[in-house]
């Protein structure tokens, strides 16, 4: 291959596909949820968009050069989904922190593993059924990035979408074919700007996948986001070594931002663009079932034992026995378990922006974890129970308010907590049925009702159910600060919330 980009480095590089899973998804609350987030789901395409994704890159990269970059929360999630996955291909962040860090520690551990690859870098959640095309343009993006070049994938725009950014395009790049230079990016416009790019055809919607060197990368994060480009090392380092420890020390000092603001469009040249011609959606609300499954008659889209009766451009999914929607026009109707959703299709892109204006309890904050922001005002907050299934057993969240956390852990007979220590949190338990043992640092306490333990910060401790052990929990508001030592289920050693 013939080098032509302003970085060229050696041809024939290692192809490696890196999938960023940490999408929440909240537009389609209440299906999705902190617990089992967008790229879990399964509305279109017969599985999960994380499977899917997957096998759209093991087309481009080969099934064994597919890496997941997932939060050390969702492990257990994406053992579930993807078992056989082996563990190596799981790049584990302490906590997510937007795509740029999410990038730049993906980058850091796989140069470390392989001498400057390509990374072809994708979102989990995306809907892509034309997997050829897919990979075909693909193709054309790693050819360009072999050759040196930052490349971003931009979708034809079929609509004036005001909640996508745009790129314009520029020139053919000589002996690229299919490939183009960076005008310039647009950010999210209102409609009528919208309208007129549309109208232009010269410009594009910004997919998010992004096609470079691993080396040009750390170019330019040490060029325009040093913050974490002087950490790469640390990084690369820290991910080989498994510590989440040292990665959570470093993601604390780095900005929340995304790569696309923090370095791509910050590029003054260099940056290149392959216009793609495939299907694609990134199912961002419920108003994209509308595009993306058959409506009936009236404009309805109904997934689930549902009936619609005189209603017309309604959105219906339901996981209920029985739902019946009648004389409804331009709705969304959503339920899932105990969670529903009714809302004008007018208002679905709204939906994140609602959940997180609402107090952010355990309950009245639908779409947000409840350690995201403490109840307002400093008041405690009493919702109704949210009831977190674990490994051993389950946690019931009865209270949470900006200086306390209440719990209730319920510890089926012959299982035992993660053997872990807190950061920051300051929590006591209390036995109030059942018994068991509380390892605390190097002691081993039997338990029964009444007994109570103070566990301060630092304290290395476990819980073992000998009968089925119902404890009380009262704890500062840390609920993510949990470092686990060793796991009974098989999950990854670190930080997170999962006991």
């Amino acid at each position: 291959m013939t080098n032509h980009g302003p970085h060229a480095s050696p041809a024939s590089p290692a192809v490696l596909a890196v999938i960023m899973a940490g999408g929440g998804g909240e537009r389609l609350w209440p299906l999705s949820t902190p617990e089992r987030p967008k790229p879990f789901i399964n509305l279109v395409g017969g599985e999960s968009l994380l499977r899917q994704a997957v096998a759209r890159a093991a087309g481009l990269a080969g099934p064994d050069r597919v890496h997941l970059v997932i939060t050390s929360a969702m492990v257990p999630l994406v053992r579930e989904e993807l078992p056989e996955l082996p563990a190596d291909r799981l790049i584990v962040e302490p906590f997510g922190m937007d795509t740029a860090p999410c990038v730049a520690l993906a980058a850091a551990a796989l140069a470390r593993r392989y001498e400057d690859p390509v990374l072809a870098i994708m979102p989990a959640d995306h809907y892509v059924p034309d997997r050829e095309r897919f990979i075909a343009t693909l193709d054309r993006a790693v050819a360009a990035a072999a050759a040196g070049y930052i490349v971003t994938l931009g979708l034809r725009p079929d609509r004036p979408e005001t909640g996508f950014g745009y790129i314009e395009l520029g020139a053919q790049l000589e002996g690229l074919p299919g490939v183009h230079q960076v005008a310039r990016f647009v950010e999210k416009p209102d409609a009528a700007r919208a309208a007129e790019m549309v109208a232009a055809g010269r410009f594009l919607w910004n997919a998010g996948i992004f096609v470079a060197r691993a080396a040009r990368l750390a170019e330019a994060f040490r060029q325009h986001l040093p913050a974490v480009g002087e950490q790469l090392p640390a990084l690369a380092e820290a991910a080989a070594a498994g510590d989440l420890d040292r990665l959570a020390l470093l993601y604390r000092d780095f900005p929340r931002i995304s790569l696309d603001f923090g370095v791509i469009e910050k590029e003054a040249g260099g940056l290149a663009v392959v216009p793609a011609d495939f299907a694609w959606d990134d199912v961002g609300a419920w108003t994209a079932l509308a595009r993306l499954l058959p409506a009936g008659g009236d404009g309805n889209v109904v997934l689930g034992p549902a009936t619609a009766v005189a209603a017309r451009d309604t959105i219906v999914y339901t996981d209920a026995p029985q739902t019946l929607v009648v004389g409804t026009g331009g709705v969304v109707v959503a339920r899932a378990e105990d969670r529903v959703l009714v809302c004008g299709r007018e208002h679905a892109a709204e939906l994140k922006a609602v959940l997180k204006a609402l107090p952010a309890t355990a309950g009245a904050a639908p779409g947000a974890h409840p350690a995201a922001a403490p109840p307002p005002r400093g008041e405690a907050s009493f919702p109704e129970p949210r009831v977190v299934g674990k490994p051993w057993g389950r946690e019931v969240w009865w209270a949470h308010s900006p200086h306390y956390l209440g719990k209730l852990l319920e510890v089926k007979a012959g299982h035992r907590l993660s053997l872990q220590y807190h950061r920051q949190k300051h929590e006591t338990l209390y036995v109030l049925a059942g018994e068991g043992s509380f390892t605390v640092g190097d002691r081993v306490i039997a338990v029964r009702p009444g007994t109570a333990v103070a566990l301060p910060p630092g304290t290395v401790h476990r819980i073992e159910a000998t009968t089925d052990l119902t404890l009380l929990e009262v704890s500062t508001p840390h609920p993510d600060d949990v470092v686990r030592l060793e796991d009974a289920y098989g999950r990854v050693p670190g930080g997170g919330i999962d006991r």
